[in-house]
């Protein structure tokens, strides 16, 4: 008989375990450590591209934006304002602002009619921008100045929520808050941009003039300027964009209240001009009549939505002031990732036809060119 032997696989003592799961505790920390660094650096990373393509996204829209502009009002190191063709799609010019606090980690905000819009950056740490300048005309103290044409008085802006009929015994008028410097000692009027529209094809005649406000309402006397909106103004019944000049209204006193106002010349063809409810702006109003414009009734809940530009005169009382034309605007912008500061540069960007008026060029960050 053979006797068959067994072997036994020795076990594992309790010191091997500890000491196994002593390494394996070790080996999986630094793993986790090393993933975790990994994990950081590639957030950084992301975090650093994110705000280099916004940073870049948002220059190039600014700059995009500059190329178009026809007026600067505001020319300082933190902040550019200025006008534009349409942008908001209502057929009207609009205003840009592009500002920065000058706080470290403020944002760069942008404003479309007054209004804040969006913050194309989020954390800025500096923002520096450069204008070139081609002065025309300086005035020194003592004298009078008037500016480029600008718009003075915009009374509500965004999508209608009504319209206002205008016909032989229902005129319409809307009351002009301009934006006046402090020293403005006159203002103009040189055209007027509204939307409105005809309710049916028949042939008509509106009438667009302007007449002094007393107590509130339109006065019955109306100014010497009128222009005059016709059934071809309006090719369909759709809303449409009108642009009318008023060349001949000059020098008004800034605290004369001023209504611009419709009313019916030629029956037949009824139109309709658009309005919103709650204006924006907190100060003008419309008014209304049923009584051919002998009784008005105002309305601060409502404004035609009206957009007025013009000119100022204002009286130089230090210094000097100028006007010329904006030949390049360039920016430089830090902003902050992570606690890592990027830095964007942009070179002047050459403009066509941008002018500015009122403006001390000593205070006026320049750019070395033109």
């Amino acid at each position: 008989m053979i006797k068959q032997t067994t072997h036994q696989r020795p076990g594992i003592t309790l010191a091997e375990t500890l000491l196994s799961v002593t390494v394996m505790s070790i080996v999986l920390g630094g793993t986790t450590g090393a993933m975790h660094m990994i994990m950081l650096q590639g957030n950084k990373k992301q975090m650093e591209e994110q705000t280099r393509a916004e940073s870049a996204v948002a220059l190039h829209q600014l700059r995009s934006e500059i190329a178009f502009a026809t007026v600067f009002s505001v020319m300082t190191e933190h902040a550019v304002e200025f006008t534009t063709p349409d942008v908001d799609g209502d057929g009207r010019d609009d205003t840009l602002r592009y500002e920065w606090s000058g706080n470290v980690g403020d944002p760069l905000i942008r404003y479309v009619n007054g209004d804040a819009d969006y913050q194309p950056i989020s954390d800025v740490v500096d923002l520096s921008i450069g204008y070139g300048l081609r002065v025309t005309e300086t005035v020194s103290a003592g004298d009078s100045t008037e500016s480029t044409p600008l718009a003075l008085h915009r009374s509500a802006s965004g999508d209608a929520t009504f319209a206002q009929t205008v016909n032989l015994i229902n005129p319409a008028a809307q009351l002009i808050v301009p934006s006046l410097p402090n020293d403005a000692i006159s203002w103009s009027i040189t055209s007027v941009e509204f939307i409105g529209r005809r309710r049916n094809l028949s042939v008509g005649k509106v009438l667009l003039s302007a007449s002094k406000v007393s107590g509130g309402v339109p006065t019955a006397t109306e100014m010497e300027v009128a222009t005059a909106i016709t059934d071809e103004d309006f090719p369909t019944t759709d809303p449409t964009p009108i642009k009318r000049a008023l060349s001949r209204l000059t020098h008004i006193d800034p605290d004369a209240q001023i209504a611009l106002r419709f009313r019916q010349l030629v029956p037949l063809a009824t139109f309709d001009v658009q309005c919103v409810t709650s204006p924006d702006d907190g100060e003008s109003m419309m008014a209304t009549s049923s009584t051919g414009g002998l009784t008005w009734s105002p309305d601060p809940g409502a404004s035609l939505i009206m957009r007025v530009n013009g000119t100022y005169e204002q009286m130089v009382n230090n210094g000097s002031m100028s006007k010329g034309t904006v030949e390049s605007v360039s920016f430089t912008l830090t902003v902050n990732s992570d606690a890592t500061e990027r830095t964007f540069r942009t070179g002047g960007r050459t403009l066509n036809h941008a002018t500015f008026s009122g403006v001390d060029v000593n205070d006026v960050p320049t750019n070395g060119t033109p």
